[in-house]
């Protein structure tokens, strides 16, 4: 297969943009702690906040789409018992003012299908 149908080539302004978020960032300090397996993280809103000044910056914004239907899947859990898990696959769109677009880029996420905040979580994952 050709490759270029796969991986499309990356257009110079995203690149460059992309770059330029990189540097201007520094470290997202993690402020939050996992009281349950004890460690700090950063929450979705701390990385949002951080990362969305420099992005419009340097003209660069991110469309995020669903690439297919979600799926609600059973499954075994360590112990044996059964659980319900949500498994999303996300498509993301790196778009530059300049109108270049590169994408979609895919993730797939499978969390435990625990109410409404799965979704959600699901999201912030990807």
């Amino acid at each position: 297969m050709d490759d270029s149908t796969e991986n499309p080539p990356f257009p110079p302004a995203i690149a460059e943009a992309v770059i330029q978020v990189m540097a201007s960032l520094g470290t997202l300090v993690k402020a939050n702690q996992n009281n349950f397996d004890h460690y700090k993280y950063a929450s979705i809103d701390d990385f949002l906040g951080h990362v969305r000044g420099h992005m419009a910056d340097a003209g660069l914004f991110i469309i995020p789409n669903e690439a297919r239907e979600p799926e609600l899947q059973e499954v075994a859990k360590k112990d044996g018992k059964p659980m319900v898990v949500w498994n999303a696959r996300f498509a993301f769109l790196l778009v530059h003012k300049s109108g270049v677009s590169y994408g979609p880029i895919y993730k797939t996420v499978i969390v435990q299908a625990n109410g409404a905040q799965a979704a959600g979580s699901a999201q912030s994952y990807a």
